[in-house]
């Protein structure tokens, strides 16, 4: 009888490291994915090669699914300032 309990708490354990695992190795995913970041592809794959290593490359996948896709704001300014002289340009022809 206590061969059989000891089973199930074997396998409860087992199940809840699991589901840990899973619910960690997705979270630079997750937060890739919230800031609509461009490379979120890039950052689950390497969350979860990061979970192979023993959350070295995990931690590396956290801080990269942080930073802001610097260039593409900049093409945006870019543009802006185009269609900005571009309108000084269509005033100025009136």
């Amino acid at each position: 009888m206590l061969d059989i309990f000891a089973l199930i708490v074997i396998f409860v354990i087992v199940a809840l490291v699991i589901w840990l695992v899973i619910t960690i190795a997705s979270i630079p995913g997750n937060l890739a994915t919230k800031n609509k970041h461009s490379q979120v592809q890039a950052i689950t794959t390497l969350a979860w090669l990061g979970v192979l290593t023993f959350g070295i490359l995990w931690v590396v996948a956290l801080v990269w699914a942080q930073i802001r896709d610097q260039s593409s704001k900049q093409k945006l300014e870019f543009r802006i300032r185009e269609l900005e002289e571009a309108l000084k340009v269509q005033e100025s022809q009136k």
